[in-house]
């Protein structure tokens, strides 16, 4: 029978076991009901300010900034959560994940898993809102948002080309955004990808299990054992020959196996043994083909020899270059099947072109994010993508931009509140608006925050060129 009861530590957290809905062979997954009056937000707000490092030491500034929270209602703590764009339960039901007594060696790396995306949202990571350690009872746990209704590994492979593009290219943003937090993933594989089909027919995908990812601005010297953890037909070549750690490369390398086996149905060197894998990824012998286990169009034929690359100075070396690659392949094919000349060349630009500006656009339209993406390169520009204000806030942590073009309606944080967000931090970055809903109430508002333009939707790209143009000195 199962055990449905918590620790008073934990079931005090608002938390109530419901029924199991997985166990592996490090943990229990149980759903559960949540009491959100009674979620600990003040702990949710407090753990994803301290960094990594920072969260095993305790100031008085901590304990008095705490304390604060403390005081604030649960209406205000979640407001407060908004306005920092954090993950919290918005649902009464979320899922549970309890580290087994016969695994406590490996309570660090459990941590690990839920402290470094505590809080963090973005629509393709799994959100999680917290966790700790009773020590009564010795139990490690950690709450996280419950995906229902996932996909079979069977009904993936069932799905059609688009849509296992589709699901590659969500789980780069996901992967995206864990290396904008400074995280590598190290197992990413078609088991930690969840993927959902909704209502409409559209289907999305969720990165979950970072069990194993890695901060890479932590100073910690890995063993061979730990550098091989990941699951080895999906893990890249370099990590078995003491070339280094995992790096952004070396995830790439493993989404491209993820999308090899979505493809084919088999893993990469399917039939061989664990030794077996090892020799020929340290030898660098590549896998069996794709094109020679089922009928691949040369577009993916070409986009999974990329992404595995041996050579990870050959591979798209971020997220959003793969996703460029993604984009190309995606619309070979609808070009193939339509008979008409695809508007971008199957093989990309040198990675060494020089740009003349870097451009940030902000839009959950993933169409116009493509054409917007090609338009501007073509100008000679670099493009950055961010799917929300949320996403946008941590890519301008990242780099800086010669401009800023967004939609305003958006979810999690739309246009206007990502405007006055960066006029509150001082950040002078142009930003023009992109809008379906231009009104000269709209203009104003934009105008009164500091917008240097609001064009119309449809794009009017002679328009934008000559913005593009005035702040990045890019040619029409």
């Amino acid at each position: 029978m199962v055990d449905l009861t918590l620790p008073i530590a934990i079931a005090e957290g608002a938390y109530e076991l419901l029924d199991v809905l997985g166990e592996g062979g490090m943990a229990i997954v149980y759903r559960a009901r949540v009491d959100l009056e009674r979620f600990d937000y003040a702990a949710l707000l407090e753990g994803r300010r301290l960094s990594r490092s920072e969260s095993r030491r305790i100031r008085r500034s901590d304990i008095a900034l705490g304390q604060r929270y403390k005081e604030m209602t649960p209406h205000m703590l979640r407001q407060l959560c908004d306005s920092r764009c954090m993950a919290y339960p918005r649902r009464d039901v979320v899922a549970i994940k309890v580290l087994k007594a016969s695994v406590k060696h490996n309570a660090e790396r459990f941590i690990d898993e839920w402290l470094g995306l505590l809080g963090i949202s973005h629509p393709q990571l799994v959100e999680v809102y917290g966790g700790g350690h009773d020590q009564p009872t010795g139990i490690y746990y950690y709450a996280m948002e419950l995906i229902e209704n996932r996909l079979s590994e069977r009904q993936v492979l069932e799905l059609p080309l688009n849509d296992k593009l589709e699901i590659t290219r969500q789980a780069a943003l996901g992967l995206g955004c864990l290396h904008e937090h400074g995280m590598i993933h190290r197992d990413v594989k078609p088991d930690n990808v969840m993927c959902v089909r909704e209502p409409d027919n559209t289907v999305f995908a969720k990165i979950s299990d970072l069990g194993i990812a890695k901060d890479v601005d932590r100073s910690v010297e890995l063993t061979i054992t730990e550098q091989v953890m990941g699951t080895p037909c999906f893990m890249a070549p370099e990590l078995t020959r003491g070339a280094g750690e995992a790096t952004r490369s070396s995830d790439v390398y493993s989404l491209g196996a993820t999308l090899y086996t979505w493809l084919s149905g088999k893993t990469p060197y399917h039939g061989k043994g664990l030794y077996s894998i090892l020799g020929s990824l340290t030898n660098g012998l590549p896998p069996t083909p794709i094109q020679e286990l089922v009928p691949v169009p040369p577009p993916l034929q070409h986009l999974v020899e990329l992404l595995m690359h041996q050579d990870p100075a050959t591979r798209p070396q971020t997220m959003d270059e793969a996703i460029t690659r993604i984009d190309w392949a995606r619309e070979a094919l609808a070009s193939a099947v339509s008979g008409t000349p695809s508007a971008i060349p199957p093989t990309p630009p040198p990675s060494t072109a020089t740009s003349t500006g870097h451009v940030l656009v902000v839009d959950d339209d993933a169409q116009l994010q493509r054409l917007l993406r090609r338009t501007l390169s073509r100008m000679g520009v670099e493009v950055t993508i961010a799917s929300n204000g949320g996403e946008a806030l941590l890519k301008l942590g990242q780099h800086r931009y010669n401009l800023i073009v967004s939609d305003i309606n958006m979810p999690t944080l739309d246009g206007m509140m990502l405007l006055n967000i960066l006029k509150g931090q001082q950040v002078t970055t142009p930003v023009c608006f992109l809008t379906g809903g231009r009104t000269p109430e709209i203009v104003q508002q934009a105008s009164l925050l500091g917008a240097v333009a609001v064009l119309d939707k449809p794009v009017n790209f002679p328009e934008l060129a000559a913005l593009v143009q005035r702040y990045c000195g890019a040619s029409g």
